[in-house]
């Protein structure tokens, strides 16, 4: 298979960022992503993003990683803490719902994602925590990575994290099993799973 370009159909920029997105995702027509304390919104529409303070998600540090989840955004935050809104389509504004404190630990959360209910979270720790987000409580750990965690996405049952080292690790959700561990280097800023195969972008 030959090489193959790619067009974008739409450039979204917003006026006022200047530091690095960190995290985005899209539904419904609208992008979410992350910057600073900040998480925004484009609906993609419009070509440009809802700069009023009312249609933003303000959180108390910085927004490091964020994944949306039956109509929920969560956003996974420097100061170990995550918190959850609600955004309101008709009114294109966010509701507050919760903030919530990871125990015993005030490290920072790098990275999240849902899946069937259930989020996943990780960071300087090194340590993946499952959370069920109507008891507001862990429930199950996944302990392997030596180094603070970058990534988690899940597929198939399965879970796969990566590491700032470099270091990929798939796990079994239901059990917290590690199935294999794979060295990819540097570090892991993406994972993806396609028709059972995982990719791992490199710089």
């Amino acid at each position: 298979m030959g090489n193959k370009s790619f067009t974008p159909v739409k450039v979204l920029r917003a006026r006022d960022v200047r530091n690095p997105v960190r995290s985005f995702q899209a539904e419904f027509g609208h992008v979410f992503y992350s910057f600073e304390n900040d998480i925004r919104v484009w609906p993609t529409h419009t070509g440009s993003a809802l700069d009023n303070n009312s249609r933003r998600c303000r959180c108390q540090s910085r927004v490091n990683s964020i994944c949306l989840h039956r109509g929920v955004i969560y956003s996974a935050l420097e100061n170990g803490t995550f918190r959850s809104f609600e955004w309101e389509y008709d009114k294109n504004k966010s509701r507050s719902l919760h903030t919530y404190a990871m125990e015993g630990t005030r490290l920072a959360l790098r990275a999240m994602c849902a899946d069937n209910d259930i989020l996943y979270l990780g960071g300087e720790e090194g340590t993946v925590r499952a959370w069920d987000p109507e008891t507001a409580a862990p429930f199950r750990a996944f302990e392997g990575h030596r180094f603070p965690v970058t990534y988690i996405t899940a597929h198939a049952r399965q879970l796969f994290t990566g590491d700032s080292e470099g270091n990929v690790m798939c796990w079994d959700l239901r059990s917290a099993r590690r199935i294999w561990e794979r060295r990819v280097r540097p570090r892991v800023d993406s994972l993806v799973v396609s028709s059972g195969v995982l990719f791992s972008p490199h710089p």
